[in-house]
C-alpha cells in the first residue's frame, strides 16, 4: 500500500475499497472533511481497522458498537483509520444486522391488510350497485309516469284546472303513497280507478323483447306518492317520489317540476 501526502501536510497510508477514512490530528480525531470527532463515538459498527499509522499515543477500546479514543499529546502525529465495511457484496460485516426487524414486518402487514379490507369495502359496494342498478331506473321510470299523468290530466281537457290536484284539495290524485299500479280507464297513474300491482316485462334470455323466453317482473315493494301544490292561481308544484327495495333497505327516487294552467 503506497504512501500519499495527505491534506493535513503528513504522510499516511492510502485506504482501499469501500472505506471511510479518519485521522487522530495532535489528540484529535477528526474525518476526511477536517471536522473535529473526539471524544466517544458511536460508530454503528464494532470496530474501526487500522489501515496505518505514523505515530503513537492512541488506545483503542471495544465493546458493543462503540470505540472509546483516549487522546495524549504526541505533537504533529496523524494516524489514519477507516471504518470497517464489508469486502463480499451483499454479506454482513460482524456487527451489522442485515433483513426486517419484528416491529417493522407488522407494521408493513397492519398496512397491507388496511388496504386489502378498503379495496374488499369498495368492490362489494360496486357488485351491490351493478346488480341493484335495474331498480334504480325502474324507479326513475316510474316517477316520470307519474308527472306525465298530471300533465296528461291538464292536456286533455276531459279534467278542469280545478281538478288538478290531490283529493284533499278537491282534485283526482290519490293522497299518499300507493302501489305501483297499472293505469285504469281514465288512462292516469295514482287515481281511484287504477289497476292491479304493475307487472314488466323483461326480454329473456335472446337478449329480445316478445319473444317466448320473456321474463316478468312483479312491482312488489314499490310506491309512488304524488304531491301537487298551489304556488299561486295559475302555477303549481308537481313532487312525485317513488320508494324502492334496495338490497334489505328501501331507498327513494324524487322528481320534481311545475306545472301552468296553461297547456
Amino acid at each position: 500500500m503506497p504512501d500519499t501526502p495527505d491534506r493535513f501536510g503528513a504522510t499516511a497510508p492510502v485506504a482501499f475499497g469501500n472505506e471511510t477514512p479518519y485521522f487522530i490530528v495532535d489528540g484529535m480525531l477528526v474525518d476526511g472533511a477536517g471536522a473535529t470527532l473526539s471524544g466517544t463515538m458511536f460508530l454503528g459498527l464494532q470496530d474501526l481497522a487500522v489501515v496505518g499509522a505514523c505515530g503513537h499515543g492512541v488506545r483503542r477500546h471495544r465493546s458493543s458498537a462503540r470505540l472509546q479514543l483516549e487522546r495524549h499529546d504526541v505533537g504533529r502525529t496523524v494516524t489514519r483509520f477507516t471504518r470497517a465495511t464489508s469486502s463480499t457484496p451483499g454479506r454482513a460485516t460482524p456487527g451489522e444486522v442485515s433483513g426486517f426487524t419484528l416491529v417493522e414486518t407488522l407494521f408493513a402487514l397492519a398496512i397491507m391488510t388496511t388496504g386489502l379490507l378498503s379495496l374488499a369495502g369498495v368492490f362489494s359496494y360496486g357488485m351491490l350497485a351493478l346488480n341493484r342498478g335495474d331498480e334504480l331506473l325502474i324507479a326513475k321510470e316510474k316517477a316520470t309516469e307519474g308527472i306525465e299523468s298530471v300533465f296528461l290530466a291538464r292536456d286533455t281537457l276531459t279534467r278542469t284546472w280545478g281538478q288538478v290536484r290531490n283529493q284533499t284539495a278537491g282534485g283526482i290524485f290519490l293522497n299518499g303513497a300507493h302501489p305501483v299500479a297499472h293505469p285504469g280507464p281514465d288512462g292516469l297513474v295514482n287515481t281511484p280507478d287504477d289497476g292491479p300491482v304493475e307487472v314488466l316485462v323483461q326480454p329473456g334470455a335472446d337478449g329480445l323483447a316478445g319473444t317466448a323466453d320473456d321474463a316478468t317482473l312483479t312491482l312488489d315493494g314499490y310506491s309512488r306518492e304524488i304531491e301537487i301544490t298551489d304556488l299561486n292561481p295559475n302555477l303549481r308544484q308537481i313532487r312525485v317520489i317513488v320508494r324502492y327495495p334496495y338490497g334489505d333497505s328501501q331507498r327513494e327516487y324524487e322528481l320534481l317540476t311545475y306545472i301552468s294552467a296553461f297547456s
